[in-house]
């Protein structure tokens, strides 16, 4: 997949969160999304993801053989895990998998059992994730995003929440299974979060 920004910005009611970013970025790159809070890191996720729309310039993404892919079929593509998302509280772990696997396929034929020993929560697979902590409910949400089959993988402040050893968890399984795809990872300078990246859009806060 490559993803073309062209002077992108956003605003809410009179005020710009960002303005004017652009770039052209291909498939297997790791682009960190740096700034400060409030200066727009998880507006452009939402952004690259097709969540929102941009008020100003454009976006474009295109498949391996340079075929533009339309806005409304993005969703299919990416996959993403930010502090902001909101998983099914009432759901066990194994519940959630299970739930997930119905609409997206893994990157690769696991089957439950393998999914809950990579997340090493096994101990808490049958508890509704509402009791689960801060930090293990953000292990399910990038476990869900890295694990999902996509050809794009948004991580917005992937480490939030997360002590050293779910830290040295979380880098080790994107290194596993990051394949060829195009990673976009939003963070405030952390560089526990940024260990992969190789290119940079630096945002200021307006």
């Amino acid at each position: 997949m490559r993803v073309t920004l062209n002077k992108v910005g956003k605003h809410f009611d009179e005020h710009w969160v960002i303005r004017d970013v652009s770039g052209n970025f291909t498939a297997a790159e790791a682009i960190a999304i740096l700034g400060q809070n409030g200066s727009g890191k998880s507006t452009l996720i939402k952004i690259l993801s097709g969540y929102i729309q941009p008020d100003a310039g454009n976006l474009e993404f295109f498949d391996s053989n340079s075929k533009r892919i339309p806005i409304d079929e993005i969703y299919q593509k990416v996959s993403m895990a930010a502090p902001w998302m909101e998983l099914i509280e009432e759901f066990t772990l194994e519940e959630t998998l299970q739930f997930h696997g119905r609409f997206r396929n893994w990157i690769k034929p696991y089957t439950i059992k393998q999914l809950l020993k990579i997340s090493e929560l096994t101990h808490a697979a049958y508890k509704p994730l509402r009791y689960y902590s801060s930090g293990m409910k953000q292990r399910v949400k990038l476990l869900l995003a890295i694990l999902t089959q996509s050809n794009l993988l948004l991580l917005d402040e992937p480490c939030s929440n997360l002590d050293a050893k779910s830290v040295a968890w979380f880098q080790q399984l994107l290194k596993e299974h990051r394949a060829e795809r195009l990673l976009f990872i939003a963070s405030n300078h952390q560089a526990e979060e940024i260990f992969c990246c190789t290119k940079q859009i630096e945002l200021t806060s307006r």
